[in-house]
């Protein structure tokens, strides 16, 4: 509900809630879970990190997984055809989108409500590099936010 406090408890594999001054679990068949965020549906979706998925809680506490097959590697795609290497944080946009950072990947990556992946900046090169985004450079991407303001 709104005001709830979603955390990634990660060396504790859960999803934890804080509401009304009392702390619970929410979800716990997690690996390593480092970001997450709340949807306009209250959706919840964590990067599950130790599994290379972007998984979806539902308002109900039913988990499906929004992208990743599970091993690390790199693939855009849709759903379980998208690769990720320890993702890490993650965004959402008030277009309805999901925005990644793929750690090992050094990559940016958008995720639609749909489950399709794909790379918005950076290469598998880690480095430094400014310009045009697919041929950025990004080393371990770790937080991102999206200025979903009107007029910026």
């Amino acid at each position: 509900k709104s005001g709830d406090i979603f955390v990634a408890d990660h060396n504790n594999n859960k999803i934890r809630k804080i509401s009304n001054g009392k702390v619970e679990t929410y979800y716990d068949k997690l690996t390593n879970p480092r970001g997450l965020c709340v949807d306009k549906f209250g959706n919840v979706v964590v990067a599950d990190s130790g599994n290379h998925t972007l998984k979806l809680i539902n308002t109900n506490g039913e988990m499906s997984i929004l992208a990743g097959n599970g091993k690390p590697g790199f693939a855009d795609g849709i759903k379980e055809s998208a690769q990720f290497n320890i993702p890490c944080r993650v965004t959402y946009g008030n277009s309805g989108n999901f925005y990644v950072t793929d750690l090992n990947n050094h990559r940016i990556r958008k995720v639609t409500p749909e489950g399709l992946v794909t790379t918005i900046s950076g290469s598998n090169i880690s480095g430094i590099v400014n310009g045009d985004s697919l041929h950025s450079q990004w080393n371990n991407p770790s937080g991102i936010t999206i200025d979903d303001r009107t007029g910026n």
